[in-house]
């Protein structure tokens, strides 16, 4: 009779302590709290930024002048001491007749992008004249010069644009050489400038 109660007794004993465990499962297995690891494993947001890319702009010799000319870039012969606007300039400049300097060459530089250079008499020597171009400032930041093209009978110098750059300013050498009889000239043709894609090839003389 003891060992019978003794045994009673273990078995339920053994039943309570076992009975904790399975009723902290739900259906056989373990609960996960989803609010944590949610939080956890949450996304964050990534913020995109647009960046224009840029683009080419050709631009006509005359439009270029007449939009630089208007934000103070100056157009004029090399020593010219008027108005340097390249809009109507003509000027008696020195040339070498013999062994002495005379005001012999007609100098013209029209609508800012003609140059032209004619002396009726040469002593033996060549008579030249320097142009500059966009002169005393530099393209708006973000703005570049690509190249800059001139027809006619000319020479770069040493003052040229710089391509990728900002720096625009130009000087040229028109030449009438001592066997020529007719005048010399060159003409502004084309600026090609980059800057954004969203803008317009004005704004790059925007400086003021």
């Amino acid at each position: 009779m003891n060992f019978l109660l003794k045994a009673l007794i273990y078995a339920v004993l053994f039943c309570g302590f076992v009975s904790n465990p399975i009723s902290a499962e739900t259906n056989g297995k373990k609960k996960i709290d989803t609010q944590v690891v949610t939080t956890k494993y949450k996304k964050s947001k990534r913020v995109k930024i647009r960046i224009p890319s840029n683009k080419e702009f050709k631009v006509i010799g005359i439009s270029a002048w007449d939009q630089a000319r208007k934000n103070g870039f100056e157009f004029y012969p090399s020593g010219y001491p008027g108005t340097r606007d390249g809009a109507g300039i003509t000027w008696d400049m020195k040339c070498l007749f013999g062994n002495k300097w005379k005001d012999i060459a007609g100098v013209q530089m029209v609508g800012g992008v003609n140059m032209l250079i004619s002396a009726d008499k040469h002593g033996g020597n060549d008579c030249y004249a320097n142009f500059y171009f966009f002169a005393g400032k530099k393209l708006k930041l973000g703005w570049k010069v690509k190249s800059i093209k001139f027809t006619g009978s000319y020479q770069w110098t040493n003052n040229k644009w710089r391509s990728n750059t900002n720096k625009i300013e130009t000087m040229v050498k028109v030449t009438q050489s001592r066997n020529q009889n007719n005048a010399s000239r060159a003409m502004l043709k084309e600026v090609i400038l980059t800057g954004p894609s969203n803008g317009k090839w004005q704004d790059a003389f925007d400086v003021n």
